[in-house]
């Protein structure tokens, strides 16, 4: 059975996971059974953007036949036409599969461990008869009206408003609001009743003495949980709310949390004595989600992220406390959306994100059967269970919403987070540098680099409403690519003639002296992750699990080979520039390390990085500078001669900050944050 818009093929009671790419070709047989389909028309159904090479799809036919299990000389799926193509010779039917539904294992009581549930997209499903077929009835039209008819802004501060939460029955709402950088406070508001359009005020109930943010209501609507900051210190805190003075009485500490856990929220469960809130033992560790009893102060973690990346960087708990929504965050910024079941954490469904999803940009729907996703910028989206859809609204720049169904209404957060790019002289060497807005839109303008040349200017933009590439000189900003999705780009990195980069894309190559893009394949049965290249271009670093845990890998241009450097793991690599050493972290070990390429030793580098931030730290002549996240973000530079470590610059906190250093060392790159102003929007029918 395939199933296209999963990306799923499965065989002999096993799933087996294709790349879109290969799906594309697969779907593409599948349209023409029968007949012979050319390697023109399957270049361009796989790779309309791009110009790849014929060996590319060589290279994904004998990926499909082996997903298959199929033989190219005695063919039962994919039969090769000499000179021509390709033709599909199994019998293909088209079929709609019955949305997974929970199994009786999830009835309370129950000791049955439920299945596990896949997918990927929402599209059309395929079945190969010669594998064993599975055909389901479609699930019932959605009777939900689609529109919200009324749309009520509820607030207008100057700053930022965010984290709306309505209480029970849905006539209050406690959010977050903060103005210029200061400590996050906790408003309370009065909702209007439904049909009316008078706002009224918010209400501060708390001061500017600690920073507290992500609100949450008990059930019976008497007690708020929020998470705690000040100065260097995080707690996860209940106190009680008075809704008629706006007053909060008798907080305390329910639970530690570490201040550089920016991401860490809270929730009240199906009583007033359960917590649920995400958490990482470490800045190494990936968050986890917890469920706390305030009884016995005993929290058991509930989910377990093995892959490299934040982990779970947000939930939502259904409105009737029994299944858990969460963002996990894979390879930093690949991310899946799961659904578990609360109690014991055990997974029911996965949707695999193919874009960046904001970590507050999805809601429980009127049931466990029903949820809002946007996966895209400005387009609020109503999902079920079988991932049919519903546009619900899609012309404006909103994120975290947030449904409230006793009264069918929503609150969303309007506005949108902007970034510009700045260049100063490296402070280390000219103290008294001045930057100076380099690139700035009414967008987001992020990953910056700096060319060969160390002249040239490379970032990526959301100017044109999708993430593209661009290149800037003295004189002019040009646009370099049109991807057809807004996926998050990484940075570029440089050989003499080639740049690479990674994010939510395929691998991609760029020729500075042709000025022409183009994905490769090279490393796609490896995974390959975070390139680096060599500084004379022979070589390509990379990270790869194919060995089964992440180590760096080296391509070799001349042999076009990749071989296993490391050993004993790593995630992010870069070689100096003579290719003596390799620096390197690895997964879920603090620091920096230095391997020695010549022999395989492995020696600690005495700096703090975070090892999942492959783009916060990079080799630069005589130094290493690397960005520090604990409690406030700082650009440091570790000396290779002398092992010292100097401030270079210090960046506010609140957002993940990028920066480059020219090659040279006599420039820095770097993002900041436009002042964000953000408010909340009420929809209702």
């Amino acid at each position: 059975m395939v199933r296209p818009g999963l990306h799923l093929i499965s065989k002999d009671g096993q799933e087996i996971t294709l790349e879109p790419r290969a799906m594309a070709i697969l779907t593409l047989l599948a349209r023409h059974a029968g007949e012979v389909v050319s390697r023109d028309q399957l270049l361009d159904e796989a790779w309309s953007d791009v110009i790849v090479s014929d060996n590319a799809l060589n290279q994904f036919i004998v990926k499909l036949r082996r997903a298959l299990g199929d033989d190219a000389k005695q063919p039962r799926y994919i039969v090769t036409v000499p000179k021509k193509g390709y033709r599909l010779v199994a019998q293909v039917e088209d079929v709609v599969l019955e949305a997974p539904r929970l199994p009786p294992s999830l009835v309370p009581g129950s000791e049955e461990r439920p299945k596990t549930y896949r997918s990927l997209k929402y599209g059309t499903l395929l079945v190969l008869l010669l594998l064993s077929p599975f055909i389901g009835k479609l699930f019932a039209e959605l009777a939900f009206s689609p529109n919200f008819t009324e749309r009520l802004q509820l607030t207008a501060q100057p700053g930022e408003e965010s984290q709306p939460q309505f209480s029970p029955g849905g006539q209050y709402l406690a959010f977050t609001y903060s103005e210029d950088d200061g400590p996050r406070q906790l408003y309370l508001q009065r909702l209007p009743t439904p049909g009316t359009r008078s706002v009224s005020k918010p209400q501060a109930l708390t001061g500017l003495d600690a920073d507290r943010r992500s609100p949450a209501w008990s059930p019976d609507g008497n007690s708020l949980a929020f998470v705690w900051r000040q100065q260097h210190r995080c707690e996860i805190r209940v106190a009680q709310i008075d809704k008629d003075s706006a007053t909060l009485s008798g907080e305390h500490k329910v639970a530690p949390c570490l201040d550089e856990n920016d991401k860490t929220m809270v929730r009240f469960g199906g009583d007033d004595l359960t917590l649920y809130y995400n958490h990482r033992a470490s800045p190494e560790k990936p968050y986890q989600v917890y469920r706390l009893r305030l009884s016995t102060g005993q929290a058991v973690p509930l989910t377990n992220p093995i892959d490299p990346g934040a982990g779970d960087v947000a939930f939502a708990l259904s409105h009737d406390a029994s299944q858990l929504m969460v963002v996990r965050d894979n390879r930093w910024q690949n991310q899946v959306l799961m659904f578990m079941e609360a109690s014991h954490g055990y997974h029911l469904l996965a949707i695999y994100m193919t874009g960046s999803l904001h970590r507050n940009s999805f809601s429980w729907g009127e049931d466990i059967s029903h949820f809002f996703l946007i996966e895209k910028p400005g387009r609020l989206e109503r999902l079920d269970n079988n991932l049919l859809s519903q546009n619900i609204l899609s012309d404006l720049p909103i994120h975290g919403p947030v449904y409230e169904p006793s009264h069918d209404q929503m609150v969303v957060v309007q506005g949108e987070s902007e970034l510009d790019i700045y260049k100063t002289a490296n402070p280390f060497f000219t103290p008294d540098a001045k930057a100076q807005a380099l690139v700035n839109s009414d967008a987001e303008e992020y990953a910056p680099s700096f060319g060969p040349d160390g002249k040239t200017l490379y970032f990526a933009s959301r100017r044109t409403g999708r993430s593209q590439y661009w290149r800037m000189t003295e004189t002019l900003q040009l646009q370099l690519t049109d991807f057809d999705e807004d996926n998050r780009l990484g940075q570029l990195h440089f050989n003499p003639q080639v740049a690479v980069a990674n994010g939510n894309v395929d691998l991609l190559q760029f020729d500075t002296e042709e000025s022409r893009w183009r994905e490769t394949h090279l490393l796609s049965d490896y995974g390959g992750a975070n390139p680096r290249w060599s500084r004379d271009g022979k070589h390509l670093y990379f990270a790869s699990n194919a060995s089964g845990d992440w180590q760096i890998w080296r391509w070799d241009r001349s042999s076009d080979q990749p071989t296993q450097i490391t050993r004993s793991g790593g995630y992010c690599g870069q070689p100096d520039d003579k290719e003596q050493f390799l620096y390197l972290t690895r997964v879920h070990t603090p620091g920096l390390w230095r391997m020695n390429l010549a022999d395989g030793s492995l020696a600690e580098v005495g700096t703090n990085i975070t090892w999942q931030r492959c783009d916060g730290w990079q080799l630069a002549g005589s130094g290493i500078y690397y960005l520090t996240d604990r409690g406030e973000q700082h650009i440091h530079r570790y000396d290779l001669s002398s092992g010292t470590i100097s401030e270079v610059l210090k960046l506010p906190q609140g957002y993940q900050a990028q920066f480059d250093i020219s090659p040279d060392e006599s420039e820095v790159l770097y993002t900041l944050p436009k002042k964000h102003q953000s408010e909340l929007l009420l929809l209702r029918r």
